[in-house]
């Protein structure tokens, strides 16, 4: 799947409703992740490289999240 997908299918569902933040360990699913981004008209968005898997960067506070 492309990166971006449910970011994509949430804004289609919800717009500017939800503050979005999205993360990848690996820059070159960060660009393209930009790209899809902004060619889906979404450009209020958190972009982070993180491995969700390890700590949480300071940029990720999931007690502010309703939706992961």
């Amino acid at each position: 799947a492309a990166s971006g997908g449910k970011t994509i299918m949430l804004y289609d569902t919800f717009g500017k409703q939800l503050q979005y933040t999205v993360s990848d360990l690996r820059a070159g699913i960060l660009h393209n992740l930009r790209d899809r981004l902004n060619s889906a008209g979404i450009r209020h968005y958190n972009l982070c490289r993180a491995d969700l898997e390890a700590a949480l960067p300071p940029e990720i506070k999931p007690e502010t999240m309703d939706v992961v």
